[in-house]
């Protein structure tokens, strides 16, 4: 004989009743005590209800996120035969890297190359104003669709760019379509120089910011077109869930920020973001381990709502990635878009209390910090302050990983201590990178 289930013999119970359990268990320790620390001043708690957002949600305009590459400028002829493999492997984001300024034959840098398909982004020190005129001076030649076309131009941070480099970039914008932004804030150069996510944003807010302020004031335009032509890079670590969170709160931020301009158009306060691999969190030892390394941060710059997604080579830290490494990174996103169906996404975290208050949490922070560096004269004037706060963090992150209270795979944990490291394959800069600093005191203990 079946007997029929009846809930109503389990009393309901109450948050007050749990926690009245948890601090009894607890003992001498405060309830506090179960709060998870995510970074200096930065915390959530151990239990978690119905939770209703503080801040509203600003999404990705584009339906769908690109599969970027970056590719090192060698010479015209050998990178061209790098950017049609990338793109025969489904690449659509080319960020192609500059460490010098020079003539650019562009003709022989993409033969059979379709702009109005892809996106191209030029990158590093190499980008000037005399490189991006004879750029689009051959991009007129090359299509009389220009607005088909997009991309966006490598800058240095904006107290580095005079007034006439900001009215010509300006000018730039206005001869290209408005795909294109001709101003990039790195704001993935404070997590690859070991600052924290809270610091990431409270960056690069302040020299958008400032960006837009000379932008408006120096090239006499409107809140519209300067917004229309920033770009944003950020690094994802591996914190898979506040790495969402912390592309989530940008965008709400940034909106907030553009909002203080009173702009006329409502899009404007939407920008581009695209979301890097780790370099700092790459290891040279036991180097296959990146590729999981890469996934989650992947998958967190997916499900953050990004516009271009990343990956690094797993061998990223060497001068010469192989082009087996860089088809293995553009596979871990396809195997992301086709097979787990991650290009289905459409605001996947709306509901998750956990994820809503790490935002939340998170925008606090952020703007908190924002505003400490603007009433310290902005970014510029504050480096040296910011600066110092970002070095004790790092100091304290490497302190964690050598006690072995932060693990990283390969590296303190379950690492391949038979291996040994060719330091002349390594990129430079390689050896500030956290991974390197361990790796490399645990092989003087060998």
């Amino acid at each position: 004989m079946k007997t029929k289930l009846d809930f109503n013999e389990f009393p309901p119970s109450t948050f007050e009743d749990w926690k009245g359990q948890v601090v009894k268990e607890l003992k001498d320790k405060p309830y506090e005590s179960l709060d998870w620390e995510i970074e200096d001043g930065w915390k959530t708690p151990p239990y978690l209800k119905s939770y209703d957002s503080k801040f509203p949600r600003v999404s990705r305009i584009q339906k769908d996120w690109e599969i970027g590459q970056v590719i090192s400028f060698t010479t015209e002829k050998e990178t061209n035969q790098h950017i049609l493999s990338s793109l025969n492997l489904g690449v659509n984001a080319l960020f192609i890297q500059f460490e010098q300024s020079q003539k650019i034959s562009w003709d022989v840098l993409l033969e059979g190359v379709f702009l109005e398909y892809i996106t191209i982004h030029f990158k590093g020190k190499g980008v000037d104003n005399s490189m991006i005129r004879t750029f689009i001076e051959f991009l007129k030649h090359k299509t009389d669709e220009i607005e088909k076309t997009s991309g966006s131009f490598d800058s240095p941070s904006i107290e580095k760019i005079s007034k006439n480099e900001i009215k010509e970039r300006e000018q730039f914008f206005g001869e290209l379509s408005g795909k294109w932004q001709v101003f990039t804030v790195h704001a993935d150069k404070i997590h690859n120089k070991g600052g924290s996510i809270i610091q990431s944003l409270g960056y690069a807010l302040a020299e958008g910011n400032e960006t837009l302020h000379r932008i408006i004031s120096e090239a006499s335009t409107t809140i519209d077109k300067a917004s229309a032509m920033v770009r944003f890079q950020f690094a994802t670590s591996s914190s898979y869930f506040p790495e969402i969170a912390k592309y989530k709160a940008f965008r709400f931020l940034w909106s907030e920020v553009v909002n203080a301009y009173q702009p006329v158009h409502e899009c404007s306060v939407n920008t581009k973001i695209d979301g890097f691999g780790s370099l700092y969190l790459q290891a040279a030892a036991d180097q296959h381990n990146n590729m999981l390394r890469s996934t989650t941060q992947a998958m967190s710059a997916i499900v953050g709502d990004v516009d271009t997604v990343v990956p690094l080579a797993f061998d990223q830290f060497s001068n010469h990635p192989s082009s087996e490494s860089n088809r293995w990174a553009s596979n871990i996103l396809h195997l992301l878009r086709e097979e787990s169906y991650l290009s289905e996404l459409s605001n996947a975290t709306d509901g998750a209390y956990y994820i809503e208050q790490l935002i939340d949490s998170l925008c606090s922070n952020a703007w908190g910090l924002f505003q400490e560096l603007e009433s310290n004269g902005g970014i510029s004037q504050a480096w040296e302050l910011f600066n110092s706060k970002m070095m004790e963090f790092r100091n304290s992150q490497i302190e964690k990983v050598k006690s072995g209270e932060i693990p990283i795979l390969g590296v303190n944990k379950y690492p391949n201590k038979k291996e040994i490291i060719d330091s002349k394959v390594l990129s430079e800069g390689v050896q500030e990178r956290l991974s390197f600093i361990i790796e490399k005191e645990m092989e003087d203990k060998k």
